[in-house]
C-alpha cells in the first residue's frame, strides 16, 4: 500500500512539472532571462550561434523557453508582413468557431453555395472545408497571391478528386478566409485581433495592420494578408506550446490542436517537412522535439518544438527582398538547440523586454495639413508602375499598396516621412501648387520620382 501510494505520489508530482512548464505566460511585456545560463543554456555556444544570424539575412531571431525570452536579436518589435504565416493562424480561428458549434467543417462548396469566376463543376463542389484546410480541395483554379511556382506546379483541372490530392493552393487558404468571414461578419483581422491578438496580449498587432488583397478579374476570393512582429508571433507560438491555454483560460480547444498537428499528408520527397496538417507544417528536422512550424515566404518561420519547452520565431525583411535559406535557418537553430548545457536555475533571474521603436515621430500633422497630401500616386521601377495611395485613416496620415497593406507614414517635418516598420523614406514638396513633387527613397538609396494621377483614393 506504501508503494502504491508512492508511485501515485510520484506521478502526480511529475504531472505537476510537466504541466508548470506550461503555465508561464507574459503579461504586458515579455520577461528576459538575465543571462542564458540563468536559463541553462550557454552563453558562449549562443555566442557563436548569433554570429550565424548576423550574416543570414535575417531582420530577427526571437527564442523562448519555459515562457521566458531566450533570445532577442534585431527587431523583434519590427512589423512584417507574415506572408503565409497568416494561415496558420486561420487554422487557429477555425479551432476556436469549431467549439463554439459557428462552423462545421464537414459542411460541403455546395452546401456554403461557394462558386467562382470559374464555376465550379459538381464533383469540386464537394470538398469539405476540412478539404480546404489539408490542402486537398481538388480544385485547381487561379488564386490572389499565387508566386509563379505555385501557377506552375498547378495540377491539371479535375485530375483529382476532393481529399485525393495534396497541393499547396492558394484557392483553398483564400476561400477559408472567405468562409471566416461569411460564418462571423468579421473580417479575418478582426478575428485575428479579437480572438487571439488581445486575450493573449499582443503588443505590437493593430487593425490598420490587416488588408485584403484583391484581383476581381480573377477570382472571387480576396487574399487575406496581415503584419507582425516578432515578439507578437512568440506569443502565438507559446499559445499552441501550452496546447491553446493561457493563464486559465482554453483559448483554443486542445483536441482542434492535437487534430490540427496531425500529419494528413506525409511528404517522402520535401527535405525539411515531413508532412501537413490543418495549415500546419510538420518539421522533419527536430523531429525528435516534436516540431511544428508556420511557414511564410522569404523565410517567415515560427516553429514550437513542444518536448524542449521552445518557441523559436524568425523574420525576413522582405520589404526589401531579404530571404533566408532553410540551411541558414537549420544550421542556426541547430545551434541554438545544442547551446543548453543543463536545467534553468530554481528562480532564474529576470529583466523585461521593452524595446522603443525603431521608426518614429514627435510631429502630429493636423487634419487640415493632412488632406493636401492625400491622393493616388505612381512611379516607374524596373517592373513597371507602381501604384499606391496616401490617405488619412485614424487621424494619420498613410500609404496603401496591395503588396505592403497601410503604411503609416511618420512626419519629420512637412517635407520628409518614414515608412513605419519598412524604413523607406518620402519626400513631397507643395512649391509647384496642386501637383507635388514627390521621391521615395528606398532602404538601398535608390530613388524614385513618384507623381500624382489625382487627389481621389483609389
Amino acid at each position: 500500500m506504501k508503494i502504491r501510494n508512492i508511485v501515485l505520489i510520484l506521478i502526480i508530482f511529475n504531472y505537476a512539472i510537466h504541466l508548470k512548464a506550461y503555465t508561464e505566460f507574459p503579461d504586458s511585456h515579455w520577461m528576459m532571462y538575465k543571462t542564458p545560463e540563468e536559463a541553462g543554456w550557454s552563453s558562449a555556444k549562443l555566442k557563436e550561434a548569433k554570429k550565424v544570424f548576423n550574416k543570414m539575412n535575417a531582420s530577427s531571431v526571437m527564442v523562448i523557453y519555459k515562457g521566458k525570452v531566450l533570445i532577442a536579436w534585431g527587431d523583434v518589435n519590427r512589423r512584417f508582413l507574415v506572408h503565409s504565416i497568416r494561415k496558420s493562424f486561420v487554422s487557429a480561428l477555425y479551432g476556436i468557431y469549431v467549439k463554439e458549434k459557428k462552423i462545421n467543417i464537414n459542411e460541403t462548396l455546395e452546401e456554403l453555395k461557394i462558386n467562382d469566376k470559374e464555376q465550379l463543376t459538381e464533383t469540386e463542389k464537394q470538398a469539405k472545408i476540412s478539404d480546404l484546410l489539408k490542402a486537398r480541395s481538388g480544385i485547381y483554379i487561379p488564386a490572389v497571391c499565387e508566386t509563379p511556382q505555385m501557377r506552375d506546379q498547378r495540377p491539371k483541372r479535375g485530375s483529382h478528386k476532393p481529399g485525393e490530392f495534396w497541393y499547396y493552393n492558394n484557392w483553398d487558404f483564400n476561400v477559408l478566409g472567405a468562409i471566416l468571414k461569411e460564418k462571423t461578419g468579421k473580417s479575418v483581422g478582426e478575428n485575428v485581433m479579437q480572438k487571439i491578438a488581445q486575450p493573449i496580449g499582443f503588443e505590437d498587432f493593430r487593425m490598420i495592420d490587416c488588408f485584403y488583397n484583391y484581383e476581381k478579374e480573377l477570382t472571387n476570393f480576396p487574399a487575406y494578408l496581415f503584419k507582425m512582429s516578432a515578439r507578437d508571433l512568440c506569443r502565438f507560438g507559446l499559445l499552441y506550446l501550452s496546447k491553446g491555454r493561457w493563464k486559465g483560460e482554453q483559448i483554443i480547444g486542445e483536441d482542434w490542436i492535437k487534430e490540427s498537428l496531425t500529419e494528413y499528408t506525409v511528404f517522402k520527397n520535401l527535405k525539411n517537412f515531413s508532412g501537413y496538417g490543418y495549415l500546419w507544417w510538420l518539421s522533419k528536422p527536430f523531429s525528435e522535439y516534436g516540431a511544428f512550424s508556420a511557414s511564410g515566404l522569404g523565410g517567415e518561420f515560427l516553429t514550437v518544438l513542444p518536448k524542449l519547452d521552445l518557441v523559436y520565431c524568425q523574420r525576413a525583411n522582405t520589404y526589401e527582398n531579404k530571404f533566408i535559406t532553410d540551411s541558414n535557418r537549420i544550421k542556426l537553430m541547430r545551434m541554438i538547440v545544442n547551446a543548453k548545457i543543463s536545467e534553468p536555475k530554481q528562480d532564474p533571474k529576470l529583466m523585461p523586454m521593452i524595446i522603443q521603436p525603431k521608426y518614429f515621430s514627435k510631429l502630429q500633422l493636423p487634419k487640415n495639413k493632412i488632406k493636401k497630401y492625400l491622393g493616388e500616386y505612381f512611379f516607374k521601377n524596373d517592373t513597371g508602375n507602381f501604384y499606391f495611395e496616401i490617405k488619412e485613416e485614424d487621424g494619420k496620415i498613410c500609404i496603401w499598396n496591395h503588396i505592403i497593406g497601410n503604411v503609416i507614414l511618420l512626419p519629420q517635418n512637412e517635407k520628409n516621412f518614414i515608412f513605419e516598420d519598412v524604413g523607406w523614406r518620402l519626400w513631397i514638396d507643395f512649391r509647384k501648387g496642386n501637383n507635388p513633387l514627390a521621391i521615395i527613397t528606398m532602404s538601398n538609396g535608390k530613388k524614385y520620382k513618384c507623381y500624382r494621377l489625382s487627389t481621389k483614393a483609389l
